[in-house]
């Protein structure tokens, strides 16, 4: 069928599916593709045809274009560039000058090319979940409860995804909406809800909570495949011991949880938390 059927196939589908709207773009480049499903926003439908490129590219500001952040817009304002279509009139060595080796990309997007490939489906770079709360706080102890459950579901993803990582990132909303991560990458790769849960109550620890928190979070990345062979101790190792451990009790969770439901066995310091859903 034509863009436009298989674009409203596709709202169609996923809202059958989820309940949710959602924007698409659609054109002959892959860029603007991207821009357009930013134009009508919460449930539009934007198609540039092959016609338009030429005068959607003249037009479009520079601050929309992928990958031009806060410091090339302040060089390209400096030149007088402020849509893409003035990023022609300079050449390819000049943008590289000026903005380093994006300068290449960015003049090809100017003459409408884009050699960026379409990747459909991609590995996984992180896992994560975060709660919004009913009330914001600044209670470490509702906070670490949080992160106790956090850090089951997290390390359950890696188990699912059949991953270890090898860093723990805490995420905090402040009551101002102010986003704030904290990570820290550990000497070997893991998969057990209790080096997570460690790890990010550590990080917590050492956060100094000058604002109630509305949101808190527990994400890993550095992930690689659990098959992936690991350098064995020379010596005994207490804390590798008790990483093990824990990964057998969490594989135990895992097996009564698919059998029985996804509460049948939990912490008990992390029940009765007040969420938002």
């Amino acid at each position: 069928g034509s863009c436009r059927n298989i674009a409203m196939e596709i709202k169609q589908s996923i809202y059958k599916k989820t309940g949710l709207t959602c924007s698409i773009g659609v054109a002959p480049i892959k860029f603007l593709a991207k821009i357009a499903s930013d134009m009508n926003k919460p449930d539009g439908l934007t198609i540039i045809q092959p016609e338009q490129v030429k005068a959607v590219i003249h037009s479009l500001p520079i601050r929309k274009v992928p990958g031009v952040g806060k410091q090339t817009m302040k060089v390209l304002a400096g030149l007088g560039i402020e849509t893409l279509g003035q990023v022609s009139d300079l050449s390819e060595e000049t943008l590289v000058r000026k903005v380093g080796k994006f300068g290449h990309r960015l003049f090809l997007l100017s003459q409408g090319d884009d050699e960026a490939a379409v990747v459909p489906q991609q590995a996984a770079k992180s896992v994560s979940t975060e709660t919004t709360l009913s009330e914001d706080t600044t209670d470490r102890h509702q906070l670490a409860a949080c992160l106790l459950q956090q850090a089951q579901s997290v390390a359950h993803q890696l188990r699912r995804k059949k991953m270890r990582a090898r860093t723990v990132t805490l995420i905090l909303k402040t009551s101002a909406f102010q986003r704030h991560t904290r990570s820290l990458t550990l000497n070997s790769a893991f998969q057990n809800s209790d080096t997570i849960y460690q790890t990010a109550l550590k990080l917590l620890r050492q956060y100094a909570l000058h604002k109630p928190v509305r949101l808190v979070g527990v994400g890993a990345s550095g992930l690689q495949s659990e098959k992936r062979p690991v350098q064995m101790e020379l010596f005994s190792d207490e804390q590798h011991t008790h990483e093990n451990k824990w990964e057998k009790v969490d594989q135990a969770v895992d097996a009564l949880s698919d059998r029985f439901g996804a509460d049948t066995v939990v912490r008990g310091s992390s029940t009765g938390l007040d969420r938002r859903k």
